[in-house]
């Protein structure tokens, strides 16, 4: 019973740090999105509108980003929720992917009601900004 009672708790520890990089990676979905229309509203057309963004320089940025969230994310949860190293670990690997298959879903939803979707919504740039939000957490909270 007791061994039940440590797995149900290293769950909800991992679910808890799950839902906060959920929570920052559609907060950050919604300020890519403001910045790219405030953009797009200052700029005037140009032959560059239809070109499709590097990957390589969006993939900087949302590592950059996760970074920046996961330091920001300290201020209020200045401890990690997952107690146990090797819950810190598994935190590192399991929920940047399902972070990453969250962010696809908000894409397709996104896409369902007729709004364009962002790079965030592929699952490589969600994957990294959630792997760079939980490694500075990881780094920060040993």
């Amino acid at each position: 019973m007791e061994i039940l009672f440590e797995l149900l708790l290293a769950l909800g520890q991992l679910l808890c740090e799950l839902l906060l990089q959920i929570l920052c990676e559609v907060l950050a979905e919604l300020g890519v999105e403001t910045v790219k229309e405030a953009v797009r509203g200052a700029r005037p057309t140009s032959a560059r509108e239809g070109e499709k963004p590097r990957p390589w320089l969006a993939a900087i940025g949302y590592v950059l980003l996760g970074a920046i969230f996961g330091a920001i994310s300290l201020w209020p949860f200045p401890h990690g929720f997952a107690t146990h190293l090797w819950l810190r670990i598994a935190n590192l690997i399991v929920t940047p992917c399902i972070a990453g298959w969250v962010m696809i879903e908000l894409g397709r939803w996104r896409q369902r009601r007729e709004q364009p979707p962002i790079l965030l919504h592929q699952f490589r740039y969600g994957y990294l900004f959630a792997l760079a939000f939980a490694a500075v957490r990881l780094a920060c909270t040993l």
